[in-house]
């Protein structure tokens, strides 16, 4: 487990696909996340699916356990978020 995993409990609330980027996916996975479909391939039907990993969430939550909520949009080097980027310049 990571060193905030270790020292605080945390466990993220993470994008399955952030699992893939080497390292990082590494030390997500050995936090324990609460894993959420990437919504742009799945769309609504992947709605299920979200409501009970945000459920276990809700329940870690109750159990005195640290959960780490970040927002799903990916942030630029330069603080912007991609979300709400027009497509150009992405």
């Amino acid at each position: 487990m990571t060193l905030f995993g270790k020292r605080y409990g945390l466990r993220p609330v993470s994008d399955k696909n952030q699992l893939n980027i080497p390292v990082f996916g590494k030390a997500i996975q050995a936090m324990r996340p609460f894993l959420l479909p990437d919504i742009r391939r799945g769309g609504r039907k992947n709605t299920e699916e979200i409501h009970k990993a945000l459920a276990e969430a809700g329940k870690a939550v109750s159990a005195g356990e640290n959960v780490l909520i970040y927002p799903s949009g990916r942030i630029t080097y330069d603080g912007r978020d991609i979300t709400r980027m027009p497509a150009r310049e992405m």
